[in-house]
């Protein structure tokens, strides 16, 4: 899937396009040289995912929604996996109604944690309690549409340079894309 989006980005042959991987493991394009897109594949459940951004910078991240992981309540798998959300992650996960809207919120953080980490190139950090993502409980989130509300703060600060956007694909999965935003910060530069 990588080769073909390369292929028609740069209109490329096929046996031309090489692809290596950072120390970390994150594939990147290196010829045709000087290309500046970047691009990011996932695969789980049903679903393969693809993200591309005019910047290097972009990760993408599906889940499916097993809504009882490990025969275990919603509340007993959020505090097992608690070393890795904030304190304002935890408070949204618990503070759902049912057992199912926990483990949905659960799988929304950890889709919005895997496609920074993605992004950055960076792989999973020591501590991801470090990385509180803030979502719009106001913002719609079902099948079909996507959400571009979510912000993230990193050791308390927000980190703006990052644009994430959420989907359902269908009942049973969760998708998030993070990208650089390079138009953003190249329209405040002039």
């Amino acid at each position: 899937m990588l080769r073909y989006a390369a292929q028609i980005f740069t209109g490329a042959e096929w046996k031309t396009i090489r692809f290596e991987r950072t120390e970390k493991g994150k594939p990147y394009l290196v010829e045709p040289p000087n290309t500046t897109f970047g691009l990011n594949v996932t695969h789980q459940g049903d679903y393969v995912g693809f993200a591309s951004s005019c910047s290097s910078k972009v990760g993408v991240d599906i889940m499916r929604l097993d809504k009882e992981r490990n025969n275990k309540t919603a509340d007993e798998y959020i505090n097992s996996m608690a070393k890795n959300a904030s304190a304002e992650e935890l408070r949204m996960m618990r503070g759902q109604p049912t057992e199912a809207m926990k483990m949905t919120m659960f799988y929304r953080y950890w889709c919005l944690k895997e496609a920074i980490c993605k992004a950055t190139g960076e792989g999973i950090l020591e501590d991801l309690r470090r990385i509180d993502f803030r979502i719009d409980m106001n913002d719609r989130y079902r099948p079909g549409c996507f959400v571009k509300s979510t912000t993230m703060l990193q050791d308390g600060a927000l980190q703006d340079q990052w644009i994430f956007e959420e989907t359902f694909p269908d009942n049973n999965h969760s998708a998030a894309v993070c990208k650089e935003a390079i138009y953003l910060h190249q329209m405040q530069d002039k």
